[in-house]
């Protein structure tokens, strides 16, 4: 990659998934990146590296954004009553009540879609803060959004992705209570100190769209990465949960999955067989 990027423009990741070949381009190869994919979340983890040129004292984040979700979550008219779960959310009957508690009260759009499914409510109220309580100015924005996204991944109840949490069965219980267990608020600030570490040596993009509407743009100067979907899987339905938060808006959610409706996901052209 090093050698191929002598003497090129610029680096495009058309299919930068988590990010991390544009990590390593950004801060390898003295070149603004342009990172591509038809998700949010991953042109969002990515330009959280790739749109700075500089490390980011993380400390002022962590009062102006991190303090203010921590006190917008205990003061949330749902938090007693969801730490009060905690206790038993390691048994069947817990996890039936966390659910019961999220369906039955308005909250958050994490708390409506996902509350005693992949989070408990106690973490949906926190992730839920941590969203409304976004900075409003860039690159701090991205960066902290990134920070919540990357909590999310490393609190989940799923077994790997988000395409179906666990389920409370004699085995999967132990797997819920050991998720739920996990503080987003901390998660992400442990997030946001590493990746604001990190930077790119030349600020580069992110382009959430479809890699062959991008290749139309694409220079004769640019070195372009290509690492497509491998399988029929459309990769929108595993990583529905990560989309949602990056997208920070509502959604109506159904079935043991929680996912949202299949015309609202990205749809890739290249995970169709006919295509």
């Amino acid at each position: 990659m090093l050698e191929t990027s002598q003497g090129a423009s610029r680096f495009v990741d058309l299919f930068c998934g988590a990010g991390s070949v544009s990590w390593f381009a950004a801060a390898n190869c003295n070149l603004p990146v342009l990172s591509v994919d038809l998700q949010q979340y991953a042109t969002t983890l990515a330009t959280a590296v790739t749109g700075r040129d500089s490390a980011t004292d993380t400390a002022q984040l962590e009062k102006e954004w991190l303090a203010v979700a921590e006190d917008a979550a205990i003061k949330n008219p749902q938090w007693k009553a969801a730490v009060a779960l905690v206790g038993r959310q390691g048994t069947q009957a817990g996890v039936a009540d966390a659910r019961r508690l999220c369906e039955e009260n308005g909250g958050g759009l994490v708390w409506r879609a996902y509350g005693g499914y992949y989070f408990s409510p106690r973490q949906a109220i926190m992730f839920d803060a941590l969203i409304e309580s976004l900075p409003v100015d860039e690159p701090e924005r991205t960066l902290c959004l990134a920070a919540t996204i990357t909590s999310a991944v490393e609190c989940v109840a799923s077994p790997g992705h988000t395409a179906q949490p666990f389920r409370p069965t004699a085995n999967g219980i132990r797997f819920i209570d050991r998720c739920w267990s996990e503080n987003p608020i901390e998660r992400s600030r442990r997030a946001l100190s590493s990746l604001g570490s990190r930077h790119a040596k030349k600020v580069g993009a992110g382009l959430v769209g479809d890699a062959n509407d991008v290749i139309a743009s694409l220079m004769e100067q640019d070195v372009v990465f290509i690492d497509p979907p491998y399988s029929a899987e459309q990769y929108s339905r595993f990583y529905h949960v990560l989309e949602t938060i990056a997208r920070g808006k509502t959604v109506e959610v159904s079935g043991a999955g929680r996912y949202p409706d299949a015309g609202t996901r990205p749809r890739s052209g290249f995970s169709l067989k006919s295509r």
